[in-house]
């Protein structure tokens, strides 16, 4: 009889510990899923630390570049559709047009200290170097082989020592320092973005501001290229970012929509 007890409380403990082993692990994959569902949702909604300011519908067919004069008074936006350079204000309303060489532009960057802007030309694997009155200077052939469709996809320029930043878009997704002589300092492929579309620098501490396309997001890295920060934002087919570091304004083109947005960080 004591060893009938004895087996039926033994029995009773193991299935006490199992059922409280089980509620634990439910309720932990309960926590963490809505954990990660209520953070997803959070980041998707207010963009992060991004707050949207204003959206400004553009005159200009598929903008696809997109930089900031340095006094931050004008947006230079260029058009591959109609190959064309436009000075904007800060709402994206055209002050004036410069027309270029007829090419696939997909980014844009000014160096005011030389009078010049800079174009990558993404089917022929180019930067095209322009003088203020659009006249093709010179052009520099890229080294790295790419696709016509996911070549270089956005240029800026350190206006501090004239190097300059190249993103690939994809196959791979890549970012290119150049000299000001356009010899390769380095480059890295970046890991877990699907790809890039733009991008800028800032020129007091060398971080970088990248745009995805397909991720839909902003991405922080510093000068070693190092993501420090990601923010997603729902703008479409994003292929132009500028930043007024000193008042913290992001400007952003999108190409489908044709409209200029504008964030505070």
């Amino acid at each position: 009889m004591k060893l009938e007890n004895l087996k039926i409380e033994k029995v009773s403990v193991n299935f006490n510990k199992a059922n409280r082993l089980h509620k634990f692990i439910l309720g932990t994959i309960t926590t963490c899923l809505f954990t990660i569902l209520t953070a997803s949702t959070c980041v998707r909604n207010h963009s992060g630390n991004l707050e949207k300011v204003g959206v400004y519908s553009l005159t200009m067919e598929e903008p696809s570049g997109l930089a900031l004069d340095p006094n931050g008074e004008f947006l230079y936006i260029v058009s591959d559709q109609k190959s064309n350079i436009y000075k904007t204000n800060l709402q994206g309303v055209v002050q004036k047009k410069i027309d270029v060489k007829a090419a696939d532009y997909e980014g844009i960057a000014i160096n005011f200290k030389n009078d010049l802007f800079y174009t990558v030309d993404e089917s022929k694997n180019k930067i095209r170097c322009f003088d203020l009155g659009g006249n093709e200077t010179h052009h520099i052939k890229l080294s790295e082989n790419v696709s016509k469709k996911s070549g270089p996809e956005g240029i800026d320029v350190d206006w501090e020592d004239g190097s300059f930043y190249v993103v690939n878009e994809k196959s791979p997704v890549m970012i290119y320092h150049l000299n000001d002589k356009f010899q390769e300092i380095r480059s890295q492929k970046i890991e877990h973005i699907s790809d890039l579309s733009g991008i800028t620098i800032n020129p007091k501490t060398k971080d970088l501001w990248l745009l995805s396309d397909e991720d839909q997001k902003v991405i922080h890295v510093d000068k070693k290229f190092n993501i420090q920060n990601e923010y997603l934002i729902d703008v479409k087919q994003m292929e132009g970012i500028a930043i007024d570091f000193k008042k913290r304004i992001l400007y952003i083109v999108s190409d489908a929509e044709e409209e200029l947005h504008i964030f505070t960080y």
